[in-house]
């Protein structure tokens, strides 16, 4: 027979309801699940790379690491070309298959890092979102090429890619040809966004009197005068400005690839410090038409 057990009174305590019991229990199995629910999501958090390769996998295709590389130097603010780049980029973007990672470099003062890889489709169109307009710098296509070959060599994939948006100018294609080389295996597609018909004049070069006297000049201001278009400039006009006032003009004609040396006679006059700026006209790039130097004139 079982034991009997002596307790004290329980008039004071109170009955637990079935309702409450039932409560409790669902209560806990809700605990439960969303204490799994977070483990799982913490799981896929850490997996989420396996799972974009296997995903590839299963859809026979083959990921790839891969460096969008965007020109943004001077010469493309040209009318019409940066646009071009961007929508490039953004049909680029579109083309990307499950699990490629991508990153961005631009040329513009230099070459640097817009964003590093990744497979989140959002962050690569924010990071081309910004990217309102061109530098006024001048940088190497080299140099970008050269940052996307380092940023692949710790890739993810064995897949990896370069594409380069550029209007592919002569000064910015410098040190392409030669011994160096991408790494083994990186694939290079390059795509020339640059107008096929342009006018382009440029001051490259602005010489002064090394010795300035009031009134006495041994040698004129020289200006060297480039055209780097894929048009000639049948007229071309150069103006010598001393402090923002023009002082002498000579007309310039130039083919289509051609430089001239401009001489003014000009004779620099007075005492001090003077802000003088050689300024051509006769394209619609007008970015780099104007190249500026500082002089100081002794008294006699």
């Amino acid at each position: 027979r079982p034991p009997k057990v002596v307790f004290g009174s329980i008039r004071f305590l109170k009955n637990t309801p079935k309702k409450l019991i039932l409560f409790q229990h669902l209560q806990q199995w809700a605990l439960l699940l969303l204490r799994a629910l977070l483990i799982s999501l913490l799981v896929f958090a850490f997996a989420r790379p396996l799972l974009n390769q296997s995903l590839a996998k299963l859809l026979d295709a083959d990921p790839q690491s891969a460096v969008l590389v965007i020109d943004s130097t001077l010469s493309m603010r040209y009318r019409g070309v940066f646009a071009a780049a961007i929508a490039e980029a953004n049909d680029f973007m579109d083309n990307l298959g499950p699990g490629d990672e991508v990153a961005i470099v631009v040329l513009g003062e230099r070459a640097t890092v817009l964003t590093d890889f990744t497979d989140e489709p959002a962050a690569l169109r924010r990071a081309l979102d910004s990217l309102t307009e061109p530098s006024f710098g001048a940088s190497s296509i080299r140099s970008g090429l050269a940052l996307a070959d380092e940023m692949l060599a710790a890739a993810t994939f064995e897949n990896r890619s370069i594409t380069l948006l550029s209007d592919f100018q002569a000064t910015g294609a410098d040190g392409l040809e030669g011994s160096w080389k991408l790494a083994p295996g990186v694939a290079f597609t390059p795509i020339d966004v640059g107008v096929e018909e342009t006018q382009n004049l440029t001051v490259v070069d602005v010489r002064v009197p090394a010795t300035l006297i009031d009134g006495i000049q041994a040698d004129p201001v020289l200006a060297r005068i480039r055209s780097s278009g894929s048009l000639p400039v049948e007229r071309a006009q150069v103006s010598l400005l001393i402090d923002g006032e023009v002082i002498e003009r000579a007309a310039v004609e130039l083919t289509d690839v051609s430089e001239k040396v401009v001489e003014f006679a000009y004779i620099l006059e007075g005492s001090g410090e003077r802000a003088i700026e050689v300024r051509v006209q006769g394209d619609e790039f007008i970015e780099d038409n104007s190249r500026f130097a500082a002089v100081t004139i002794e008294p006699k």
